[in-house]
């Protein structure tokens, strides 16, 4: 599968030079209704980002990653006391940060794996 991906991002980044790859907080946090390869997914996903980053920055290319949590469902907004901003996020916002990080006014974030959350990961 990752071989796939692999040729899939080189193609894809000669011609849009940008790719933000969407994650989840099971690539750095381990949440027991997972399984295992969902976790090993999310990380190596992670880890693909930043083996391009670093090895094709000389051709003005940039992949970042976004960790989404909690968003909404079903367009219902849902109170969640485990998150800081005790709110699920918009898909919205989620949009704005993909918007943003292809964007020009992004042009030098590469190889970040940005967490969008709440404010959720700042906690124990």
């Amino acid at each position: 599968m990752f071989y796939q991906l692999y040729i899939f991002l080189k193609i894809l980044l000669k011609k849009n030079k940008t790719a933000v790859i969407v994650t989840s907080e099971a690539a750095i946090r381990i949440n027991k209704n997972q399984h295992l390869e969902y976790h090993l997914s999310k990380s190596s996903l992670e880890t693909v980002a930043k083996y391009f980053a670093v090895n094709y920055a000389k051709y003005n290319v940039r992949v970042n990653c976004i960790r989404p949590s909690h968003f909404l469902k079903n367009g219902k907004s849902k109170k969640i006391s485990e998150v800081p901003l005790l709110r699920s996020g918009d898909p919205k916002e989620l949009s704005n940060l993909i918007y943003f990080l292809c964007s020009k006014k992004s042009s030098y974030i590469t190889g970040e794996c940005i967490s969008i959350d709440g404010g959720k990961n700042l906690q124990c």
